[in-house]
């Protein structure tokens, strides 16, 4: 399974910071799915999408079947940072590789 992975920036408080490129990385397809997470922003930062592969276990559960899967509240955690806001979860080769979803 090859997923899109790109982490926040380092600093989020300024608006026009351009975002990270998007990378692939090989996931193991028996034990983990690929996500695109957007955290919800604050009053000092914005929106910003994250692209991975996680665990299933910390994925909601439907991401096991391998169907996508949406959900608008979600908590998790990427890079040692902990995010709250909605996450699609898919099981294809680059799936989650969207700059814009319809989702969210």
């Amino acid at each position: 399974l090859i997923c899109a992975s790109r982490s926040p920036p380092e600093i989020d408080v300024v608006p026009f910071l351009p975002q990270p490129p998007i990378t692939r990385k090989p996931c193991d397809s028996s034990r983990e799915a690929c996500y695109y997470f957007r955290y919800h922003g604050s009053r000092v930062s914005r929106d910003f999408p994250v692209h991975g592969c996680a665990k299933f276990e910390d994925l909601p559960r439907e991401c096991k079947s391998g169907v996508d899967f949406y959900e608008p509240n979600w908590r998790i955690r990427h890079g040692g940072a902990e995010y709250f806001g909605s996450i699609k979860c898919c099981s294809n080769d680059y799936c989650n590789e969207i700059e814009e979803p319809m989702f969210v």
